[in-house]
């Protein structure tokens, strides 16, 4: 999993230290993604196969419909909770071939040219560096699970004898209508904006749909076409989009279709999602509500199960913004049991959260929540200095005992092993109960905290 894209990034100048913030010509770096691009898509059936389960645990599947991300905070999170996170790859959006500028320009985009974005390249390398521990650790998946959100190559011109209403089930057609705002746009210096009007007869509209917040627009130009005389099979279409509005009847048939054909876009979107995330045996993470409902449609509501995950994100632990994401995995790793203690208590505190029907009494529970394992993790720690304590007095008895026995032979020794032998008992105990206390796993990781893991 995700170890095909380090492959190449581990012999690439973009995983190098600083490299696209400083002066790096950026057609070496065009050409450096556009290397990347290809070797992933060379390894995608590689990548999609290393998906498959393997893990038991609890596994989530980060959409990309909703265009939804992940930062390192969420990771850590996610990390107490499930086993295995899979997202997508935040390079290769930036390796996309860039857009048709001649018909950018006809459309009212303006100069879409405006070079390589150094800072969204910096952060999604300092993004891909920092998470590595989580990859290498097997708990973070990296996929172009976007992929097949991208635009076409080629602009298709597509017909549908129904305004494309077959792109969405029957059911669901009123329900996305309902939720779809068309506003009238106007041509401004560097592009299009909207204003607080009326919806009239025009050639420029944007749709948004309440709960996604991903805005469409379309342009209706006024087309005429001519037939080549001496080869019928090659058609010219004149395209002018300054013309006058069209008649009423036309716009309204031109605004349905634009709504149908932005909510079927977005319907498909989510039933891939919904697809790989069933493939990967995952819970499906979305930071859309219209995705959200969407996939609740019928007023059913989330059980426990579903409840849980959801409030772990909302959990704030001061320790998570204090370690490392390479110190995380390695306590996950080395304190199984602990891990395993932690979740059960974590999810038997959730569990009383989910339970709250009111939105404030909620937020209370999951702060009460987070005092109480704040305090678990106090009590562990004052557990282990008093053990400590107690092992300092052993150990001194043991040396006092020791220092003794020269003088006055075996008897002493046997002391001294003795109490050897007792603060050995002692320590071995109290790892073993230690490790099925809940606040044990946050004190492993508040001890591994450092001012520098960050």
């Amino acid at each position: 999993m995700s170890i095909q894209i380090y492959d190449f990034l581990d012999q690439s100048i973009l995983l190098e230290q600083d490299a696209p913030a400083v002066q790096v010509p950026e057609d070496r770096l065009r050409s450096e993604l556009e290397s990347y691009r290809a070797h992933v898509l060379r390894n995608v059936d590689e990548i999609r196969e290393s998906l498959r389960p393997r893990i038991e645990g609890p596994k989530v599947f980060v959409a990309t419909a909703s265009h939804t991300t992940v930062n390192r905070d969420t990771l850590r999170r996610m990390a107490l909770y499930f086993d295995r996170a899979i997202i997508d790859d935040p390079l290769l959006p930036l390796s996309a071939p860039r857009s048709n500028q001649a018909l950018s320009e006809f459309l009212g985009g303006g100069h879409q040219d405006r070079g390589l974005d150094r800072s969204a390249l910096t952060e999604a390398v300092t993004f891909l560096r920092a998470v590595r521990p989580m990859v290498a650790a097997g708990f973070l998946a990296i996929a172009p699970t976007g992929l097949a959100n991208e635009p076409p190559s080629r602009l298709p011109i597509l017909y549908s004898p129904t305004l494309f209403a077959e792109r969405i089930p029957e059911p669901l057609r009123d329900w996305f209508r309902n939720r779809a705002r068309v506003v009238k746009l106007h041509k401004i210096d560097r592009g299009w904006a909207s204003r607080d009007e009326p919806l009239t007869p025009c050639r420029a509209i944007g749709i948004t749909f309440a709960g996604f917040d991903r805005p469409m627009m379309y342009q209706l130009a006024k087309t005429t076409t001519t037939v080549d005389p001496d080869d019928p099979s090659v058609i010219t279409f004149l395209m002018n989009h300054e013309a006058p509005p069209p008649p009423p009847d036309e716009f309204e048939r031109w605004v349905t279709q634009s709504i149908n054909s932005t909510a079927g876009n977005i319907y498909a979107a989510i039933v891939r999602d919904v697809i790989n995330a069933s493939y990967v045996e995952a819970m499906l993470l979305t930071d859309s509500d219209l995705m959200a409902d969407l996939l609740r449609h019928g007023d059913r509501t989330l059980n426990v199960d579903e409840q849980i995950p959801e409030l772990v994100l909302q959990l704030q632990l001061p320790v998570l913004d204090q370690v490392s994401e390479s110190d995380l995995m390695r306590v996950r790793a080395s304190q199984p049991a602990s891990l395993e203690a932690f979740r059960i208590q974590l999810e038997r505190g959730l569990t009383a959260v989910a339970a709250e029907r009111d939105e404030a009494k909620r937020r209370h529970a999951l702060d009460e929540l987070r005092r109480e394992l704040t305090l678990k993790t106090r009590e562990a720690a004052l557990a282990f200095d008093r053990l400590q304590g107690a092992m300092f007095r052993d150990v001194a008895i043991v040396a006092a005992s020791l220092g003794a026995t020269y003088f006055t032979g075996g008897y002493s020794a046997i002391v001294a092993l003795a109490a050897g032998r007792d603060a050995v008992k002692r320590w071995n105990d109290f790892r073993d109960n230690s490790q099925s206390a809940p606040g044990h796993f946050l004190l492993k990781l508040q001890q591994s905290a450092r001012p520098s893991s960050r």
